[in-house]
């Protein structure tokens, strides 16, 4: 080969090797990947049927809760008078780890002898199995949220009322339902708007008793209440 022309080529510096154990060197005009992928909460949800906008019935589970109704996912299309709701039970260890949480530590939410002291009435009604624990309240509400933020990431709780006509113990099945009153759309600088949404909030629990079912389909009313919830991202009707 020609050593003068062999001369004229471009030098290229040798790749060098990496040692083992060696980290390479950052480089900033490489694209960051987390070594954890972003939780996608679209694929969080199991969709059992239509969530999309114009449909009639929805349903999503996520952490072994099922949510069942006609409010849409994501908010997309949303009317007056949709509603979605959620039926559990809420066990002892429930209960123990709300209070050791929260530091409410009544005795009345936790196993205790049995007493021929009389029990508490709440609204005429009373306690239908002697020394079965109560859920705390604040506890039994969190339904509603769930709801909300399982059907609506990134959703916003604006107020919450509450009125507590009947206990529910420990392990009784209750029936979470929010219904939709009203709904008011926001638009932000940005485009990031949403919708402002007002609800009556509702837990039933399955009547055990004669001529208490006020929910006229086998449950009795236990908690009520209003809701208003910021649902980012969300469409009133079909906009």
């Amino acid at each position: 080969m020609n050593q003068a022309w062999t001369r004229s080529l471009p030098r290229v510096a040798p790749r060098p090797r990496r040692r083992p154990g060696r980290r390479e060197r950052w480089d900033p005009s490489r694209r960051f990947r987390p070594s954890r992928p972003a939780l996608d909460t679209r694929r969080s949800i199991l969709i059992l049927g239509g969530l999309g906008r114009g449909s009639t019935e929805c349903r999503a589970v996520r952490g072994g809760v099922r949510i069942e109704g006609t409010l849409p996912l994501r908010g997309e299309g949303m009317r007056a008078e949709q509603f979605a709701e959620l039926t559990r039970s809420f066990s002892q260890a429930d209960v123990d780890a709300f209070g050791a949480l929260a530091g409410d530590m009544n005795p009345v939410h936790f196993p205790t002898e049995p007493s021929d002291a009389p029990e508490p009435r709440l609204d005429g009604e009373r306690r239908s199995d002697r020394g079965t624990p109560i859920v705390h309240g604040i506890l039994l509400s969190s339904v509603f949220s769930t709801i909300f933020g399982t059907l609506v990431p990134g959703c916003l709780y604006r107020g919450q009322s509450l009125r507590f006509r009947r206990p529910v113990h420990v392990d009784e099945e209750v029936r979470g339902r929010v219904v939709v009153t009203k709904l008011r759309r926001v638009d932000r600088r940005g485009g990031d708007g949403g919708v402002l949404c007002s609800c009556d909030t509702t837990i039933a629990k399955i009547d055990n008793q004669q001529g208490t079912d006020d929910e006229g389909d086998g449950f009795v009313l236990c908690v009520s209440g209003e809701a208003q919830v910021w649902l980012p991202g969300a469409t009133v009707g079909d906009e």
